[in-house]
């Protein structure tokens, strides 16, 4: 019971979403962060072809792309 709110209460209130979107453009997974530092190493362990976004929420209604990276295409 501790676990499940513990891990509703990070999903509400973290400030970092970082969405993993597929070649296909859609939403694969969201994780959330509580620093900057942790968003942006989940975004660097990703999957080449995955594109990731990392969203910093300043509350429920308004949020703003600190990072976007695209699939990496290797020739």
């Amino acid at each position: 019971m501790l676990n499940k709110a513990k891990r509703l209460l990070t999903e509400w209130f973290s400030p970092y979403n970082i969405e993993f979107i597929n070649e296909y453009g859609d939403v694969v997974q969201t994780l959330h962060a509580w620093t900057e530092q942790d968003a942006v190493e989940w975004a660097a362990c990703s999957l080449r072809e995955e594109a990731v976004v990392i969203r910093k929420t300043a509350n429920i209604f308004e949020s703003h792309i600190i990072l976007q990276r695209s699939n990496v295409v290797e020739a």
